[in-house]
């Protein structure tokens, strides 16, 4: 290997052999990398950087040479770290990237393509007959290099008296280069080892730590919070080997337990994946903090189990359309700058709900192109038509059973600056599957231009999260994203109409007066009633309101159930109208307020 998993610096290396651990090249016109992929298939950030600033520098249609230890491309999940770094660096690259690898002690080559760029693995046999091999050691490769190309390569083996000449790339076929926790539809958030900051997730752990994944695992265990996905996680994933017998268990009272073993899948999709599944207990979806645990009784040189990732999952049945949508075209369902309705992906000019309810695909044209199938075609074919006689307008959209959220809204105009919505009677609907459907103008309109606008609609399914990415623009602090001085949560909870200045009025299409806030914030008689409205337990989840005590309107508490007799003056499906008598005449002088709390953070 090319370090030692103790080493910091690669000291043998410099110290035996007096030149840098890793380096940059030009042999033939072709640059040449040679990587210290470390004791694990895994560069240091220091490296890294140094590598990306120059690959940066190298032109898109130069070829390129990369020597390292660890044959990354064909590993799949374990000693991986340094394929997904040169993956990234070379994305979009128009000429072949190689690689040329020992480790795994035999000839091969092997052939992948991701994001536009060709990568070429080749691995060389061991040099010895006393270790493990493909039956050809000793042996090695030849590779011919000549103006800014890789011209030729050879493998030879020295039992044998003749050469393998390797063929020309123009013969071979490429696979697309797949990486751990890729087919999993609907991932919250995974974890690739050697990715991301241990500190507070990996608590404790008997392995052997190789810097990019954990080997020979007798004893692991992880934390995970789940609040963080707001109910929707329903599996817990493990990337790697898992050599039985080996345990694993859940708690959600502390890292050291009690545990709830749960069967480890032994199914051919895991295997060939090496992605293990495990469906999360119902008693531990509720939990705030969830801790996992692998274990094993075998002994060092039989614990043959490696953690190369971990990560959650959600099911279609937890996410909204939406979601689920975003979580397969970006592997998370957490809303992030990338993942956000508005947000524009690479490679098109149209936005992530556009793609979404109009079925595109990014990166395929200016406004992407229909995806299957094949019959729906998605956007009109000009986003402003001049109609004729010949009546063409029409477009695609999703049914209303399958775009919770999402409005189309057909739009005309005489001028192109002034639109006005087309009356849904002119419009004919046809049903072309059991998601979408098409809509086609029924009239002929001469000198008339026409568009399709999407929009977010009510959310039926209710809740905090969708309110608030549509009540303003963010703006002044995060539990203010409108700046008007009243809380977010206050103005859903409550709710107050998104319109107006600091006191804004209560909104007049919900139930009874009065509506909204308590209509006393603070009472000291000695038979306190206060009445407010709420929104019903199956319309707002997650939201709760508590009804808190003071007697100086610094110290809040909780008031006693005991002491609350609460009726429900009148209600609708959404909200309801609550009446508070509190019997405090043991605490005269009592202040009370109502408080709203969100259950589980924005999931974000």
């Amino acid at each position: 290997h090319d370090t030692d998993r103790q080493e910091t610096d690669a000291e043998l290396w410099r110290a035996e052999l007096g030149t840098p651990p890793y380096q940059k090249s030009v042999l033939g016109g072709v640059p040449v990398f040679f990587l210290n992929s470390g004791h694990g298939g895994m560069m240091d950030p220091v490296q890294v950087q140094w590598f990306n600033n120059e690959a940066a520098s190298i032109p898109t249609n130069q070829e390129v040479l990369i020597v390292c230890h660890y044959p990354s491309f064909c590993l799949f999940a374990t000693y991986a770290g340094l394929k997904r770094t040169v993956a990234t660096a070379f994305a979009g690259h128009q000429a072949p990237v190689w690689i040329i690898s020992g480790h795994n002690h035999y000839f091969r080559e092997d052939f992948y393509h991701n994001k536009g760029t060709r990568f070429i693995q080749s691995q060389v046999t061991s040099a010895s007959t006393k270790i493990w091999n493909d039956g050809n050691a000793p042996g090695y490769a030849l590779l011919g290099l000549q103006d800014g190309r890789v011209v030729s390569r050879i493998f030879r083996s020295i039992r044998v008296g003749s050469f393998q000449v390797l063929p020309s790339l123009a013969s071979l076929s490429f696979n697309q280069l797949r990486w751990a926790f890729d087919r999993i539809e609907y991932p919250g958030e995974v974890f690739h080892e050697g990715f991301y900051d241990r500190t507070g997730r990996v608590l404790s752990f008997q392995a052997v730590d190789m810097k990019c994944h954990f080997s020979h695992v007798q004893n692991l265990t992880w934390q995970m919070n789940l609040w963080r996905f707001g109910g929707k996680v329903r599996e817990f994933l493990i990337s790697g080997t898992m050599a039985l017998p080996t345990r694993v268990a859940f708690s959600a009272t502390s890292p050291n337990g009690p545990w709830l073993e749960v069967p480890i899948p032994t199914d051919a999709a895991s295997a060939s994946d090496m992605v293990y599944r495990f469906l999360i207990p119902a008693q531990f979806l509720t939990a705030t903090i969830l801790y996992v645990n692998v274990a094993s009784d075998l002994q060092w040189g039989l614990a043959r189990t490696e953690i190369a990732g971990w990560g959650v999952a959600a099911s279609a049945e937890s996410l909204t359309g939406y979601e689920r949508w975003i979580a397969r075209r970006y592997k998370t369902f957490l809303l992030t700058a990338e993942t956000h309705p508005s947000a524009i992906p690479a490679g098109s000019s149209v936005s992530n709900l556009e793609l979404f309810a109009f079925n595109l695909a990014p990166g395929t044209g200016s406004n992407g192109a229909a995806i299957p199938p094949p019959q729906i075609q998605g956007l009109p074919s000009q986003s402003a038509v001049l109609m004729d006689q010949t009546n063409r307008f029409q477009f695609a959209r999703r049914k209303t059973s399958t775009h919770p959220g999402i409005a189309c809204i057909v739009e005309e105009s005489t001028d192109l600056k002034n639109w006005s919505s087309v009356d849904p009677a002119r419009l004919t609907v046809t049903s072309l599957d059991s998601a979408w459907e098409e809509v086609r103008m029924t009239e002929a309109v001469a000198n008339g231009y026409f568009r399709v606008r999407v929009e977010k609609a009510a959310d039926p399914e209710g809740g905090f999260l969708p309110w608030q990415n549509s009540v303003a623009i963010p703006a002044g602090s995060s539990a203010d994203r409108n700046a008007n001085s009243i809380d977010d949560l206050m103005e859903y909870g409550f709710n107050l109409t998104p319109s107006g200045g600091g006191g804004r009025p209560y909104d007049p299409s919900r139930i009874g007066d009065p509506l909204g806030l308590p209509a006393i914030g603070a009472c000291g008689r000695l038979v306190s009633r206060i009445v407010y409205a709420r929104m019903r337990a199956n319309t707002a989840p997650g939201v709760y309101y508590i009804l808190e005590q003071s007697q100086n309107q610094s110290d809040w508490a909780q008031v006693p159930q005991a002491i609350v007799t609460e009726r429900i003056l009148k209600s609708d499906a959404s909200w309801e109208q609550v009446e508070c008598l509190l019997d405090d005449a043991s605490q005269p002088g009592m202040y009370y307020r109502v408080r709203v709390e969100l259950s589980q953070p924005l999931l974000q």
